[in-house]
């Protein structure tokens, strides 16, 4: 039941993720003014903003121009759902339960991985438009998931290991290259991971995020896409790996890492 809750619930959180990542950038704030048709500007109604279900009803199409509703509307939508309903699926796998996990406390796990979740929605998808992980993200993300875990009583020193190994070593990439590997962003993304998962599932972060992007780079030159010296942004394959240890972490920390 926790679980077809949560995925109806992401649903709207999607549709909420997607208007604060098209208003990035903009002058327009998240929060004032309604949401409107991207051609003909019309204000849309509420009846028009129902999630996926007011895109299937309008066939794709705006009601008063008829022009195509991008499919990235719904697609967000659809993503979170699932994320959040993956999120809450782990905790009904005894294997998979975070450390320190004490089921009186399973509201306050949930919202710290579901606003983790949704801080990466965000992330990654500002990243792959826009080259950029901004601070108004992750430096409240950071001093939010620590101070949640301190009370849900992770050790302080587990945190902050974290936070030193995973963003210093985009710290070090960072000033040995002068810039040109990785961006400030990244390292404070690495701070974030680390204060999330600690040092071993943070490192962990790490190694997936570098298999997922080599493996995608690889694609792009086999199709021409891309050459050997082209560019990534590296934050959307961190964003990728961060959902993966969230939810099947310690299922790969205790039947993978050994081999």
């Amino acid at each position: 039941m926790l679980i077809l809750f949560l995925s109806f619930f992401g649903l709207f959180i999607g549709s909420f993720l997607g208007v604060v990542v098209d208003r990035f950038g903009t002058k327009q704030s998240v929060f004032v003014g309604r949401s409107e048709c991207e051609h003909c500007h019309v204000a849309l109604k509420v009846i028009d903003l129902v999630p996926v279900a007011s895109f299937i009803l309008l066939h794709g199409k705006c009601r008063h121009c008829h022009a195509k509703i991008s499919w990235k509307y719904p697609l967000m939508e659809c993503i979170t759902a699932i994320l959040f309903g993956l999120t809450a699926w782990r905790y009904t796998i005894p294997m998979l339960l975070p450390v320190g996990f004490v089921p009186v406390h399973l509201d306050l796990f949930l919202f710290r991985d579901l606003l983790f979740v949704s801080l990466l929605l965000i992330l990654f998808l500002i990243d792959a438009r826009h080259g950029v992980l901004p601070d108004v993200f992750t430096l409240p993300g950071i001093v939010l998931i620590t101070a949640m875990n301190i009370w849900l009583g992770i050790p302080l020193m587990t945190l902050v290991v974290g936070g030193l190994v995973v963003g210093g070593f985009f710290a070090l990439q960072y000033f040995v290259s002068r810039g040109t590997w990785v961006g400030g962003g990244d390292i404070r993304l690495g701070v974030l991971l680390g204060v999330m998962f600690g040092l071993s599932q943070g490192v962990l972060s790490l190694m997936i995020a570098y298999i997922i992007g080599a493996a995608f780079a690889l694609v792009l030159i086999w199709r021409k896409k891309a050459a050997m010296k082209s560019t990534l942004s590296f934050g959307p394959f961190l964003a990728i790996a961060g959902w993966i240890v969230l939810i099947f972490g310690p299922y790969i920390s205790q039947y993978y890492l050994p081999f």
